[in-house]
């Protein structure tokens, strides 16, 4: 029960919207970790691979900025009383957030010069395939966000590869097609248990 709210003046499905939004909101500390850790190791590929520095500080600078604002709006809502009236307009504004953080990330492969060797592509691609399994188990309870998140971070990466040369970016396509189905039907598994459990506990 959030402090300071009565709760039982909400219908069933009230309460598992506002609960959703409630632990949506608690994975900041987790997540802001993971994504300057991943940010970090991106800016040393780029090193590898020659990218320009101005665009390697230009992406870094906009990666931090978003993560900024997310620590804000997780700060803003720790201190805000959760209500039906406010819930939508909360979990927006951090999905957005996250999502463009997700569009930060898709575009990573598009500033590889055209002569990148196949393990930088191949760190790029481990990086953010675990990032994605991280991000779809942690927000779980938002399936919506989840594999909203893992399509615009996840298909921009397959289209590079579906367009490189070397026989190994085929063998990775597949490969990262076949990961991400996994992904997403552990993540939606895990999804149905917690809102049926949040489901339940309401009931």
């Amino acid at each position: 029960m959030m402090k300071g709210f009565n709760l039982s003046r909400f219908s069933v499905i009230e309460r598992v919207h506002l609960e959703r939004v409630r632990v949506f909101f608690g994975h900041a500390v987790d997540n802001v970790i993971a994504i300057l850790s991943g940010a970090i190791l991106m800016t040393l590929i780029f090193y590898s691979a020659d990218v320009a520095m101005l665009n390697i500080a230009i992406w870094f600078g906009f990666v931090v900025l978003i993560t900024i604002i997310v620590l804000l709006i997780e700060f803003r809502f720790d201190k805000t009383i959760l209500v039906v009236s406010n819930a939508r307009q909360w979990s927006t504004a951090r999905m957005s957030m996250g999502l463009l953080l997700g569009v930060l990330y898709g575009m990573v492969p598009f500033l590889l010069p055209g002569d990148v060797r196949v393990q930088d592509e191949i760190f790029i691609f481990i990086i953010l395939s675990a990032m994605i399994s991280f991000a779809s188990t942690s927000y779980s309870i938002m399936p919506f966000y989840y594999i909203t998140l893992n399509a615009v971070t996840m298909v921009p990466l397959t289209l590079y590869f579906m367009f490189r040369p070397e026989k190994i970016h085929f063998i990775v396509v597949i490969t990262e097609v076949i990961w991400q189905v996994i992904v997403l039907k552990n993540a939606w598994a895990v999804s149905q248990i917690s809102i049926s459990t949040a489901y339940l506990t309401e009931e």
